[in-house]
């Protein structure tokens, strides 16, 4: 099998500008059928690998728009919004990271740089070794299960912090610990400004630009049904 190309997501040249080269929901949607049908996945965790297949496709709902300054136009198709979804969660994770800065480092996300004959390569950052950028090569199957291990089962709630960080009492016990450590507030790992640009770059309607002449109006010509037949 040669290398995974990123699928197209809408005709022709009307396309979101600068995708990444690839993304989590491209190896679902070559390898997340027979993944699918092994009795190791949940029923929770089918229906995300259903919801990241169908992210951004005919699949969904969408809309034509059109860009006044060079009469360019483009179809969108509408995003999943699943919570586990790397592409539709951006602009939360950015508002999660400035809201933890203070209590955490930020989280480390990996970047898939190929995929291919059901081998999926990545880059990752390693904190425990004080921050090195390392690599990791794994088959599609495993890449998936590992994936698919932040999917809870219904009924269930991740909890992220308990005892001094608990969010019912966090505050008044950081004070409490910083006055017993004699040390000030915790330096924020972010400025205002660059938590601003990645929320603004993660939101596909307030950062849109067209991508012939990077004009900033436009309207929205036409809506799209989904196209249930459709494949992702």
């Amino acid at each position: 099998m040669s290398p995974l190309s990123s699928p197209p997501t809408a005709p022709a040249a009307l396309v979101h500008p600068l995708p990444p080269p690839f993304a989590v929901a491209d190896i679902v949607r070559v390898y997340g059928a027979a993944f699918r049908a092994t009795p190791q996945v949940s029923h929770e965790q089918a229906r995300v690998l259903r919801a990241l297949a169908q992210c951004r496709t005919a699949a969904l709902s969408g809309h034509v728009e059109h860009w006044v300054s060079c009469r360019t136009e483009r179809v969108c198709y509408d995003s999943c919004r699943n919570r586990h979804c790397p592409k539709c969660q951006g602009s939360a994770r950015a508002k999660w990271l400035a809201a933890e800065q203070a209590l955490r480092l930020p989280i480390p996300y990996f970047h898939v740089v190929f995929v291919g004959n059901g081998v999926v390569r990545f880059r990752y950052t390693d904190y425990a070794t004080g921050g090195t950028a390392k690599g990791m090569e794994l088959r599609a199957e495993e890449f998936l299960r590992r994936f698919l291990l932040h999917v809870v089962p219904t009924g269930f709630v991740r909890i992220r912090h308990y005892g001094l960080l608990a969010n019912r009492t966090r505050q008044a016990k950081l004070a409490r610990a910083r006055q017993f450590l004699a040390i000030g507030a915790a330096t924020p790992l972010l400025s205002p400004v660059s938590v601003s640009a990645t929320d603004m770059a993660s939101s596909p309607t307030a950062a849109a630009r067209c991508p012939l002449c990077a004009g900033t109006h436009w309207r929205i010509i036409a809506r799209l049904v989904p196209q249930r037949g459709h494949p992702p």
